[in-house]
């Protein structure tokens, strides 16, 4: 009588595709691994200077898990962060970043970075914060942003950006924070931007935007912070038909030209900083 048991063949079969599919898994994870290395000594192939010695450890003896201000995930063993805010980068921002494919957040802000902006970004689809800040990029904001689902902080601002606001902007329904300021954007704001009900900070003041604001801006109710000075906007300032009581910060003024009456204030309980010097605002008379 045979003491075999009757189920080894199938502990045979699944043994055999263990050691099939394990060491498969292995070199794809090696595979991405090599990918992000390579990703981030390109990148720091394209800067030419740096303060502190940030970019010192980026080297090929020192594993990048352990690269200075790089941040890895213990799951996958890839790159998820990259914090690199007010190093003084010099150079360019190298179209290999987007091999970072599950990078969540990308800290560039502060630094002296030129060039355009890689459209390759768009491949960038785990990505959640993206400040770019305060560099001296140029061009057109050609990236394609629908890919940006899961977007929540976006920041452009400071540059020499010039290209009008894209009207894609509506689909980054997660966005908190949009940051424009200080750039060459023209054109009127896209009405999908009245879309992003999430959005809590909104400066885009300081560009070449143009037309008027739409009563939609109502919607964003959970806006704390409107910066939209220094353009060349007109017409009324709607808010007083809803209720915008997170508002800290409104400021309107210098370089646009509002006209009408003042908006009704009333529901703004929040609010600690008002600017609408320099416009053609006029009083509150129910002939306006």
């Amino acid at each position: 009588m045979s003491c075999v048991s009757p189920f080894w063949p199938i502990c045979l079969s699944l043994f055999l595709l263990f050691v099939l599919i394990f060491p498969t898994c292995k070199a794809i994870s090696s595979l991405g691994n090599e990918t992000d290395n390579l990703s981030l000594l390109k990148f720091k192939e394209s800067i030419s200077d740096y303060l502190h010695h940030v970019l010192d450890s980026w080297n090929t003896s020192n594993h990048f898990y352990n690269w200075y201000e790089v941040t890895c995930d213990h799951k996958h063993h890839r790159v998820t962060e990259l914090w690199l805010n007010g190093y003084g980068l010099r150079g360019s921002i190298t179209p290999h970043i987007s091999n970072l494919s599950f990078v969540r957040v990308i800290v560039l802000d502060n630094n002296m970075l030129h060039g355009e902006i890689p459209q390759e970004f768009s491949h960038l689809f785990r990505l959640q914060t993206l400040f770019i800040g305060n560099n001296t990029l140029g061009g057109t904001f050609s990236i394609n942003i629908t890919s940006f689902s899961e977007l929540s902080n976006l920041s452009f601002g400071g540059h020499n950006l010039s290209d009008r606001i894209s009207m894609e902007i509506g689909y980054l329904h997660k966005l908190k924070r949009l940051h424009l300021v200080k750039n060459d954007f023209s054109g009127q704001i896209p009405m999908s931007m009245w879309n992003l009900s999430s959005l809590t900070l909104l400066p885009i003041g300081e560009n070449n935007l143009k037309g008027s604001m739409p009563e939609e801006i109502g919607f964003l109710q959970k806006l704390r912070i409107f910066y939209i000075s220094r353009n060349k906007l007109s017409g009324a300032i709607p808010f007083c038909p809803y209720n915008l009581s997170s508002l800290i910060v409104l400021d309107v003024e210098g370089g646009n030209n509002f006209a009408r009456k003042i908006p009704n204030l009333g529901n703004f309980h929040n609010l600690s900083i008002l600017e609408l010097d320099n416009n053609s605002l006029g009083s509150n008379s129910s002939k306006d």
